[in-house]
Formats: structure tokens, sequence, C-alpha cells
């Protein structure tokens, strides 16, 4: 097994058997699939024990599930056309595709990030290798951030609600 994934999420890439472009969205150290679907769909065997990658297809309204050896960098530094692209990132920033980090502060007790699978650890892979300080987390407050006030602004003491607006009067439909 490898213990660095060759692409990250936001990488766009080629697939060198079935030559189209995509966008990795998200990345399994090894083979997470069926016994099933890798025989049936996995014609050319690639290794299990290596990464897999998920990708948004440019031009397609689908997904593939696609082994590491059969991808390699794309240069073009073209867009991504897939209708998921805006809902998953924030942004494409000199040909890679950016996501906002998760800001993780003000928690009490010990700070502790892990990979936490209910599944285990089938690959053997550390949760640095997949998930790395300052890109896809952060340990501080997002910049700009503001508490909101609590209780909220709208509610008044004792829990009553605000008076709700007057109707309008004198109203006339033609």
């Amino acid at each position: 097994m490898k213990d660095q994934a060759r692409f990250d999420v936001g990488q766009v890439i080629h697939h060198r058997l079935f030559d189209y472009r995509g966008v990795v969205f998200d990345v399994d150290p090894c083979f997470q699939g069926t016994d099933e679907w890798y025989e049936k769909v996995a014609a050319s065997r690639p290794p299990r024990d290596q990464p897999w990658y998920h990708v948004l297809v440019d031009g397609g309204y689908h997904t593939t599930y696609v082994a590491e050896r059969h991808l390699e960098p794309d240069g073009s530094g073209e867009a991504i056309e897939h209708p998921l692209v805006d809902r998953i990132f924030e942004g494409l920033e000199n040909g890679h595709y950016v996501t906002d980090p998760i800001y993780i502060w003000g928690n009490s007790g010990t700070q502790v990030i892990s990979a936490g699978w209910e599944w285990g650890n089938p690959c053997g892979f550390t949760f640095e290798t997949f998930w790395q300080q300052n890109r896809d987390y952060v340990l501080g407050a997002k910049p700009g951030w503001a508490p909101y006030t609590y209780p909220h602004p709208l509610r008044s003491g004792g829990g009553t609600s605000p008076t709700p607006p007057t109707a309008p009067q004198n109203l006339h439909a033609y």
C-alpha cells in the first residue's frame, strides 16, 4: 500500500484510458467498492491497495470511481463543466479547485483531530495521509468571523415573540 495519494481533492485530472478530464472530489486510500463492482467494472484489474478517486466528469452529469494508475495531471488550466462543481468547491485558482477548510476553535478540552471511520482502517493509512492542516482544516477562527449575539436580538425578555406587523388596509383588486 502507498502511504501517499498522488492526487488531492480539487486537482484536475485526465483519465489515460478513456480520455476524459475531471476534478477529484474525494480520495479513498484503497479500493472501497464491492467485489462484485470490481469484477464487473474494473476490467483492467487495477490494484485495490492503491488510492482510488471519486471524480466529477467534465461535460457530464455523472461521477466516476477511478484507480490512481489510470490518472494523470491535467495541465490545461481549463475549468471543469459539471453541475456539482459549484456545490463542492469555492473556485478555481491556478488550475486547482479550492474548498473552504473546516475551522476548529473555541472547543473546551483537548483538541484531537483523528480519522474515526466506523468501518475501521482496512488500508492501514494515517490521518495525516489525506488530511492536511491549513489545507483541509484550520485550528483557529475563520478570518472575519464574528460571534452571534445570544439570545437572538429579536427575542425579548421572557421568551415572548416580537409584535407582528400590521396588516395592510384598503387594498383593491382589479
